[in-house]
């Protein structure tokens, strides 16, 4: 059927180019025999970039996502955060969403978390940027991705990023970028959260950014990709 198909495509494609080695052997395992090169998701290292250091009250942590819950597990950081919120309100989770996320706002509501869930639904490119900017640290705590934009947003803004181990992510986030958790461990996302909010300020802002310049600039992605397109043209 459909798959064999696209197992046919991609067998007769010059060159495929998946975002992360998780995808490529994903690929691979559904019988693609082909040759590969891993091109890494590109970010805007000109809207996404270092703040001024700011000090307030409250330790920011960010969340980005649709919010749909078989994918993000948006209910589990939320159930995690009613634990956290009961040892410690030195925080504040924001959230920016394209979904309305009624049912999730209800549950902030009833478990009294309103002093510490923001829900801000969609915004603009800058103002996404202005809030990694605002950020302590990024959270992610997916079932399944592949290599999260939002990822290589935090890190070009110079933040670290607590996630879960899913998709190509561990290929990206190293211990001097955040801390790698599995996927759906409630506990080790509670402690993640703890630990971060106690250690965010030791990582090394500027070392995270260049990471992201060096790997997932335009610059780089697109002489990467035109590297390719020139390699498989001449052959």
């Amino acid at each position: 059927g459909l798959k064999r198909k696209i197992v046919k495509i991609a067998n007769n494609a010059s060159l495929i180019m998946p975002v992360s080695l998780d995808l490529q052997h994903c690929m691979e395992g559904h019988g693609v025999k082909n040759r590969f090169k891993v091109i890494y998701n590109l970010v805007n290292t000109d809207i996404f970039k270092l703040g001024e250091p700011h000090q307030a009250d409250k330790k920011r942590m960010l969340h980005i996502s649709t919010l749909r819950d078989e994918a993000k597990n948006f209910s589990g950081i939320l159930r995690t955060i009613e634990k956290l919120r009961q040892q410690r309100d030195d925080f504040e989770l924001h959230v920016i969403h394209d979904y309305e996320a009624p049912e999730f706002k209800q549950f902030v509501k009833e478990h009294n978390l309103t002093d510490c869930v923001f829900f801000h639904g969609k915004k603009t490119s800058a103002e996404v940027a202005q809030a990694y900017q605002q950020a302590d640290f990024f959270v992610l705590f997916s079932n399944f991705e592949n290599l999260p934009c939002v990822i290589v947003e935090a890190f070009a803004s110079g933040i670290p990023v607590l996630s879960t181990s899913v998709g190509g992510i561990a290929e990206i986030l190293s211990p001097e970028r955040g801390i790698l958790i599995n996927a759906g461990d409630e506990t080790a996302l509670l402690q993640g959260m703890n630990t971060m909010l106690d250690h965010c300020q030791e990582y090394n802002r500027e070392a995270i950014r260049d990471y992201a310049v060096r790997t997932f600039a335009a610059q780089y992605i697109g002489q990467q990709i035109y590297e390719s397109y020139q390699q498989v043209t001449k052959e």
